[in-house]
């Protein structure tokens, strides 16, 4: 879940790096502030009972799909959990995924 979690941290880092910023945007009175949110990422099925499986900030307008599934495959138990999520922007045009770590 770590590396899961410190992907989604660093794509988001590059999707707000790529955000257009206006020239002189700081001194503009009119300038709309970013508002994120918390988005958490919930394991409905492993343990009995909802849990936290990962959690990252994203702006508060953005549509959010996220799972997390548990595999009965055999191999490396990394593989057991899958965490996967779709960010993106209300127009569609910025947005990631972090798909299913395979080991």
């Amino acid at each position: 879940m770590n590396n899961a979690t410190t992907a989604a941290a660093f794509l988001f880092g590059a999707v707000v790096g790529l955000l257009p910023v206006p020239a002189g945007a700081a001194e503009d009175a009119g300038a709309a502030p970013l508002h994120l949110r918390l988005v958490k990422v919930m394991d409905v099925t492993g343990f009995g009972q909802p849990m936290v499986a990962a959690t990252l900030l994203l702006p508060s307008d953005w549509q959010v799909a996220s799972a997390v599934r548990w595999t009965t495959e055999l191999g490396c138990p990394q593989n057991v959990v899958q965490l996967s999520l779709k960010a993106s922007s209300p127009d569609g045009r910025l947005g990631f995924e972090v798909f299913p770590a395979f080991s």
